[in-house]
């Protein structure tokens, strides 16, 4: 789904400039950030009371009929000014993920999510809520764990709620399927031992072969009036259909029979659909009805829903496990966890299950296709988990562990193929440190290094050792970088064109002294300029850097100097060593390489999300390296200019996403009142925060719009209040400097100089 640069800039807390406010008073990019959180904690409130008053009313009509209608009404009121919301579709979805919340094992049970319109919910963003939001919020937290508590004490992995028409109506249609949906999982819910299950009239409980509960199409018969016989054989009739479906066949990308029953036209058009949907598997891994899923993909969850059977929650944490996008952060721990539910789903999927008339997959045929994709996504996850994980994980035998902050233990038993993967992941880390010591020390290589290498990169042994050799031939005994040599072993280092760029960055982009590592950048853009390869080298470099966009590390700003000169046809500075991208860049028009423009301005729009991100973060980073805290800053020096690196990149890329960003930054960097200016440490360092302004202000008219004139004119209005900030001639000539940029920045908006 695309995003106009309204919603882009949004997203970064910027505002339109059109909508009539220009830089003067207007929050910058770190303040926008949070004036937009605490925006959003409105709807986050409402979101969280629609969910709230849900289990409340679940909990009522256990009680008996009718006692649900109070918190009914509560939960459709919050749900009408919940689809209000800017984006909203009228679509809201819980899900379990099931990871630990707290640190005990039994707060997995409380780990949902709430979802609408790319809002979300859960208990540590409630906590954030509470924070910001004050009193209204301040009960948030504790109704959502015990409303969460609710769900799971129904096994509700998933709840799906489409909110349309006249809510607040008690006749309403939506008010009628919750209260069917509420009907049905009282009338399912297991009864208290030694009791019999109360009645539940009006109520067509479907239950399958194995006597569990079908939520979905109990729900489906009792609005429309379905005989359970009727409904039964119609459940094996489109599950039969599924298993015939062939490739190609619609069919195919439906994970459950449920979700397949409306893709029969004849079903279709006498069964209205109901608006509530419980436990359909597809809302652990899609957000939206139209959101494709893969055929291989659907196969791995027919197979996940069909091997945990008897437990529909360790499908519902295998799915998150599987696909969670955290693994940069994840700990021991956790990996410890994941790997051995991992392990549950491989074992289960090779044991022998009882065959009935429901089952969608043939685990005989399907598991070596299934287990491949599986072994796959993990291998691409561990790919991410930092080395010192790694390092701190304990291998015996068959078993994995790792020591908790409590001294207590945290073990698995573990398949042999993702054991191998771990020592895989574990000798690669070791290997990596070899290479770090062979530039201070002789260091040996044994032949598993050099296969592990060779796994690590796609390469043969042959190819490894190879790279290793010229490797050490750039580096004298004391470990500094010869540059005149590595120049000489170019063009055998070009033999090795399809992994060279990829292995020197991954072993170098943080491990050479300050100007050991400057010789080595300018002397990696002859070897790219040689190799002609820019898409490749900025794949590997951006991927790098937006890779766990929670965290800045000293790599970034060399990833994305290096991108900047990749973007150029031919570059003067070929031969000079620079640690940053000259300014004049931004003045260069023909001298652009198209391709990699367009290739590099492509992945930013696809990938938006992770850049946003890592933004966020630099520009957090910035703001803590200027104020008083010293503990675990980076060095202002480093920050900055890596902030300035990214506005050079995003100008020279355009689009929507740069637009946004650098809009942002305008609204920041040129007002005189932001708080950026004003930072224990930002008098000290105005020279360079100019330097910055003026960047942007220059960015701004390679991908600025008409509109944008106003924001630049409010720049050159704000002159006389930019001088209080600090008075000396370095200052002033700074503030010069960046003022004639805004009229030439106008003129090129106004002409449309840099349209490509």
């Amino acid at each position: 789904m695309g995003m106009d640069t309204r919603e882009l800039v949004r997203d970064l807390g910027g505002v339109e400039p059109s909508g009539g406010g220009g830089t003067g008073g207007t929050p910058g990019l770190s303040d926008a950030l949070h004036q937009e959180e605490k925006r959003l904690d409105t709807w986050r409130v409402l979101l969280g009371e629609t969910v709230v008053h849900f289990a409340k009313a679940l909990r009522a009509r256990s009680f008996g009929p009718g006692r649900e209608q109070e918190d009914l009404d509560r939960m459709l009121a919050s749900a009408a000014q919940l689809v209000k919301m800017p984006g909203a579709d009228g679509r809201m979805l819980v899900r379990y993920r099931g990871r630990r919340v707290s640190g005990g094992e039994d707060s997995r049970l409380q780990d949902y999510v709430a979802l609408t319109a790319g809002l979300d919910l859960d208990l540590r963003v409630a906590q954030g809520v509470m924070a910001r939001k004050g009193p209204r919020a301040v009960e948030i937290e504790k109704d959502l764990q015990t409303a969460f508590g609710i769900f799971a004490e129904h096994q509700i992995q998933t709840i799906y709620i489409h909110f349309s028409g006249p809510l607040t109506d008690r006749s309403g249609e939506t008010r009628k399927h919750l209260a069917t949906a509420l009907d049905v999982l009282t009338a399912a819910a297991p009864a208290a031992e030694g009791q019999s299950p109360p009645p539940q009239p009006g109520v067509i409980l479907i239950r399958g072969d194995k006597g569990q509960p079908e939520l979905n199409f109990s729900i489906l018969a009792t609005i429309n009036g379905l005989k359970p016989d009727v409904t039964k054989s119609l459940i094996h009739k489109i599950i039969s259909a599924m298993r015939k479906a062939g490739v190609g066949d619609p069919l195919e990308q439906f994970i459950c029979p449920y979700e397949a029953v409306f893709a029969f036209r004849n079903l279709r058009e006498k069964l209205q659909r109901p608006r509530v949907e419980i436990n359909n598997l597809r809302w652990l891994v899609t957000a939206r009805l139209d959101e494709p899923v893969s055929r291989q993909r659907v196969k791995l969850f027919r197979a996940v829903s069909q091997a945990f059977h008897d437990s529909p929650r360790d499908a519902a944490r295998f799915m998150d496990s599987l696909f969670a996008p955290d693994y940069g952060r994840v700990t021991a721990v956790q990996l410890v966890s994941r790997l051995g539910l991992f392990t549950d789903f491989l074992r289960r999927l090779s044991a022998p299950l009882a065959e009935t008339d429901e089952e969608l997959v043939d685990m005989s045929m399907s598991a070596e296709s299934t287990i491949m994709e599986v072994l796959g996504n993990v291998e691409n996850n561990l790919d991410r988990v930092r080395d010192q994980v790694f390092d701190s994980l304990a291998l015996t035998g068959e078993e994995i562990s790792a020591s908790q902050e409590d001294g207590s233990v945290e073990r698995a038993l573990l398949d042999g193929r993702l054991y191998d993967l771990v020592a895989f992941f574990q000798h690669r880390s070791a290997t990596k440190q070899k290479m770090k010591s062979m530039l201070r020390q002789a260091t040996d290589f044994d032949l598993k290094d050099y296969q592990t290498i060779a796994r690590d990169f796609s390469i043969t042994v042959k190819n490894a050792q190879e790279l290793v050799a010229l490797f050490k031939t750039c580096f004298d005994e004391t470990g500094k970088f010869l540059r005149k040599d590595f120049e000489r072993n170019i063009p055998a280092f070009s033999r090795h064109e399809k992994k060279v760029f990829e292995f020197l960055w991954y072993y170098l982009k943080e491990i050479m002294d300050r100007h050991d590592r400057i010789a080595f950048l300018n002397a990696l853009q002859l070897l790219i300029d040689q190799m002609k390869l820019p898409r490749k080298a900025l794949t590997v470099l951006l991927d790098d850097f937006r890779g766990d966009p929670e965290t800045v590390t000293f790599s970034d700003r060399n990833a994305l100097m290096l991108s900047n000169l990749l973007l150029r046809k031919y570059n003067k500075e070929l031969h000079n060593d620079i640690e940053i991208t000259p300014e004049e860049v931004l003045k260069v028009k023909e001298g652009l390489n198209p391709e990699a423009v367009e290739f590099l301005a492509r992945l930013i729009e696809e990938e938006k999300d992770s850049f946003f991100g890592k933004i966020r973060t630099i520009h957090r980073e910035v703001k803590r390296s200027l104020g008083p805290e010293t503990e675990g800053v980076m060095p202002l020096r480093y920050i900055l200019t890596l902030e300035r690196e990214v506005y050079i990149l995003l100008a020279l890329a355009g689009g929507a996403t740069a637009r946004a960003v650098i809009r942002s930054a305008i609204k920041e960097y040129g007002n005189p009142d932001a708080e950026i200016y004003h930072l224990e440490k930002s008098g000290d360092n105005v020279a360079t925060l100019f330097q910055i302004l003026q960047v942007a202000i220059r960015g701004l008219g390679r991908v600025g719009e008409i509109s944008d004139l106003v924001m630049l004119d409010e720049i050159r209005g704000a002159e006389a209040a930019f001088l209080f900030i600090r008075k000396d001639s370095r200052t002033r000539d700074l503030l010069r400097r960046a003022m004639r940029y805004v009229e030439g920045s106008k003129t090129d908006i106004t002409q449309k100089r840099w349209t490509r």
